[in-house]
């Protein structure tokens, strides 16, 4: 007799969530401080944890795998020019100091010219892309 009461008081006390409305369940694993982020966002705006889940992923930007695997692709490109810039501004710039010691001839201005264009192709590539 005792065990029945106690158990309609847990029944009672537990919250009961509209299973037509939200049918599935499932479990989410989190390290400490991701958990307590995600908590302290769906307090601040008023939300379950669940709910903020939900929202931020379906609603709010995660992107399919193939967007991001060309985003990647795109970035590695844009990474491979800066690159190339730079070693090109190295170059110039190892062949002025050499000049300067009288050890070697210094760089064209045609030279110099072709990597300032480079530059700026880079940085409007940059600027169309990002």
């Amino acid at each position: 007799m005792e065990n029945n009461i106690k158990n309609e008081k847990q029944m009672k006390s537990k919250r009961r969530w509209k299973s037509d409305n939200l049918p599935r369940v499932f479990t989410v694993r989190a390290k400490d401080d991701e958990y307590k982020k995600l908590k302290k966002m769906a307090d601040e705006t008023d939300h379950s944890l669940s709910r903020l889940l939900i929202e931020a992923t379906l609603y709010l930007g995660v992107r399919p795998a193939a967007e991001v695997r060309a985003d990647r692709e795109v970035f590695e490109e844009l990474i491979f020019q800066v690159r190339r810039v730079g070693i090109n501004l190295n170059q110039i710039v190892h062949r002025l100091n050499a000049a300067r010691r009288g050890k070697a001839v210094p760089p064209l201005q045609s030279e110099l010219e072709s990597v300032i264009k480079e530059v700026e192709r880079t940085v409007e590539t940059l600027k169309l892309r990002l």
